[in-house]
């Protein structure tokens, strides 16, 4: 198991039972708080409901291939999010 994984598998292990929710971010991820606030809403609307997902998405490329990847994710991600939203 690599240092990630293990740290995250020890915090839920030690810690896990004190919180309701838990959210992974990494040192580089944004997230608006409307959208947390959307995703608390999901989970406390359905109590069979035990992991939620954002969809990611590249910001800030400066390199042509990172704005490349940066436009097709903005055009096609949507439409694959869509497509396994369940």
């Amino acid at each position: 198991m690599g240092a990630k994984a293990g740290n995250v598998e020890e915090f839920i292990r030690r810690f896990g039972g004190r919180y309701q929710y838990m959210v992974m971010l990494d040192a580089d991820s944004l997230l608006a708080a409307s959208i947390l606030d959307k995703m608390v809403k999901r989970m406390d609307a359905d109590d069979h409901l035990g992991l939620l997902q954002s969809m990611p998405r590249l910001v800030g490329g400066e390199s042509f291939l990172a704005r490349a990847i940066q436009f097709a994710g903005a055009l096609y991600g949507p439409v694959v999010a869509r497509g396994v939203d369940a």
